[in-house]
């Protein structure tokens, strides 16, 4: 593992626990025996709305919990791709192909204070290039998905956008 990032051979267990049908049944839980691993590995946890984080180093692994959580993955992905202002993206390293998980950039949190003030500017920004490039959504830029990495103020969490236009990233598997 390079200053945090998942190898691959902690990946290929991550989409093994998917595979069971009680992971998907039970998306409001996290997996508890998966949880552990990725505990006793080094990463510190947070939950979001439909994901959950663990962080190490420079690296935050995103794991779908439920529907909604794959549907972020696939439009984190799909909008760091076709993005023109990545600058104030934190950066997708890798995503799996069914979009179970997502390994993102880290990015310091800063004071509230300054999350409010960045995430004012990056709102206009992002969602100008949102509808630039295509997507019709608008990610969830408030104060709490705003980090700072070299400086630089970044979105740390954008794909909230499937919320407003869902049926672009309906989940196929």
């Amino acid at each position: 593992m390079k200053n945090g990032m998942p190898s691959k051979e902690l990946l290929d267990v991550i989409n093994d626990s998917y595979r069971s049908k009680a992971y998907i049944e039970t998306a409001k839980h996290r997996d508890e025996e998966l949880h552990d691993l990725l505990k006793n590995e080094g990463f510190e946890y947070s939950r979001g709305g439909s994901r959950d984080i663990y962080i190490k180093g420079e690296f935050a692994l995103k794991l779908a919990r439920n529907k909604s959580g794959y549907r972020s993955n696939e439009y984190e992905e799909d909008y760091y791709k076709k993005s023109k202002k990545k600058k104030y993206l934190a950066k997708v390293y890798k995503c799996d192909k069914k979009y179970r998980w997502l390994v993102m950039e880290r990015v310091k949190i800063p004071s509230h204070e300054q999350r409010k003030k960045h995430a004012e500017k990056l709102r206009s920004i992002i969602y100008k290039d949102m509808e630039s490039t295509g997507f019709e959504g608008k990610g969830d830029i408030n104060f709490k998905n705003v980090g700072v990495k070299g400086g630089v103020p970044k979105v740390l969490d954008y794909g909230g956008g499937i919320l407003v236009h869902p049926r672009k990233y309906r989940v196929k598997r």
